[in-house]
């Protein structure tokens, strides 16, 4: 952040959290404890660097089609039961969070600060 303080003119900081922030998961409580610091440090940025023009926003994605999901959706039985919580019944991809992204970096959201945006197919209402 330190750059655009020292440009004077504003701009976007997005973060990158996780619908698991907001889901229990008792087989990774480290990540979803990282992720939920990832939300109140937006937050806290957003209150420190509003008065310099400085939107700060967290991205969370749910489901990902990613390496690091590849074991879960290698098992046939761990898949389906993801598969079975997502409204939408799909895995999410990289594309899905193209636009989200640059909506938040843009001036299309140039009130939106502090917020977090949910990508998740919708498991976060499930």
């Amino acid at each position: 952040a330190d750059h655009l303080v020292e440009r004077g003119e504003g701009g976007s900081i997005v973060l990158t959290g996780s619908v698991v922030a907001r889901l229990a998961l008792p087989l990774a409580p480290h990540y979803t404890a990282s992720k939920g610091a990832v939300l109140s440090l937006g937050r806290s940025l957003a209150n420190r660097l509003g008065r310099r023009g400085i939107r700060v926003n967290v991205l969370s994605p749910g489901w990902v089609e990613t390496e690091m999901a590849e074991g879960v959706i290698a098992d046939e039985r761990s898949a389906s039961y993801f598969m079975s919580r997502i409204p939408l019944r799909r895995w999410g991809a990289a594309e899905d969070f193209e636009g989200p992204a640059v909506f938040l970096a843009s001036d299309a959201s140039r009130y939106m600060t502090g917020a977090e945006l949910v990508i998740d197919g919708g498991i976060s209402s499930s």
